[in-house]
C-alpha cells in the first residue's frame, strides 16, 4: 500500500522516495532515544548524521570509601579509552562527569530514511563492545531500566 508524501515523521519530512529532510528548513532534525538504557542524541544537517551516547556518569572523588576501588578501575581505564575506540568514534568527559561518546556518519545526500536507521543500527553494533568494557569497569549507565528502545522526538 502506497505512502502519503509527503510524510510528516517526528523533526522529519519523507518524500515518495523515502527522502528525509528537516520539517522546519534551516533547522537541524533531531531526536532522541535509548540504546542500552543509555540516552542518545541525534542530529541530521544536510547529510551528516550526529550521535552522542551518554555512556555513563565518572563517579566523583567526593564519594564514600567503599567506592574507591571502582573508582580506581574508571579512572586506570579512561585515559586509555580513546586509544582503543574505532576511529569513528571519539570520547569527551563533560563538565557534569558524564562521559559522552560521539561519532558522524556521512550519508547520501539526499538521505534516506533506510540508510539513516541502518547508519544508526551499524554504528551502534560498533558501539556495544566498548560499552560492555566501560561496564566491567564500574561505569554504569545512570539510566532507569526499562528505558531501551524509547524514542523521542
Amino acid at each position: 500500500m502506497p505512502i502519503d508524501a509527503p510524510l510528516t515523521l517526528g523533526p522529519f519530512m519523507i518524500d515518495g522516495h523515502g527522502h528525509i529532510a528537516p520539517r522546519l528548513p534551516g533547522q537541524r532534525a533531531r531526536f532522541s532515544f535509548s540504546f542500552r538504557a543509555r540516552p542518545l542524541l541525534a542530529r541530521l544537517s544536510g547529510s551528516e548524521l550526529e550521535l552522542e551516547a551518554v555512556a555513563g556518569r565518572v563517579p566523583s572523588t567526593g564519594q564514600a570509601a567503599t567506592e574507591r576501588r571502582e573508582r580506581s578501575l574508571i579512572f586506570g581505564f579512561l585515559p586509555r579509552l580513546p586509544a582503543l575506540l574505532p576511529p569513528e568514534w571519539r570520547v569527551i568527559l563533560a563538565p557534569d562527569h558524564r562521559l559522552l561518546m560521539l561519532s558522524k556518519i556521512a550519508l547520501t545526500e539526499p538521505p534516506v530514511i533506510t540508510d539513516l536507521l541502518a547508519a544508526i543500527t551499524l554504528r551502534l553494533l560498533s558501539l556495544a563492545p566498548y560499552l560492555d568494557v566501560l561496564e566491567e569497569a564500574g561505569l554504569r549507565s545512570g539510566a532507569t531500566p526499562g528505558a531501551g528502545g524509547t524514542i523521542r522526538v
